[in-house]
């Protein structure tokens, strides 16, 4: 299975953006709910439906971190951190095509 989320960030990181294509789902847990409900104290989420499966468009990598692009509801690109993503399983079309050196120490 090709992965979009990059594995293992704290011993590899990036910066830099990577033109990908394939999909991931937006969680849908107590930890994501709260960006939906109404929360106080939580931004809350438009036009993404937890639980979804999404179309990435790219992502970018903040060190430890990255950020995914998808095209949401709207048919707009929103990006998140790739704390509200989750691979799928059994899906083969994710590629990758510009990679970006890992940031040195």
């Amino acid at each position: 299975m090709n992965k979009i989320l990059s594995e293992d960030l704290d011993a590899h990181p990036y910066t830099g953006k990577v033109q990908v294509k394939g999909k991931l789902r937006f969680k849908d847990n107590e930890y994501t709910r709260p960006f939906f409900n109404g929360t106080e104290n939580y931004s809350q989420i438009k036009n993404i439906t937890p639980g979804k499966v999404y179309e990435v468009v790219g992502k970018e990598g903040h060190g430890d971190v990255e950020d995914i692009y998808v095209i949401d509801d709207a048919n707009e690109i929103q990006s998140f951190c790739d704390y509200f993503f989750e691979e799928i399983e059994n899906v083969k079309t994710a590629t990758v095509t510009q990679e970006v050196e890992p940031e040195r120490e």
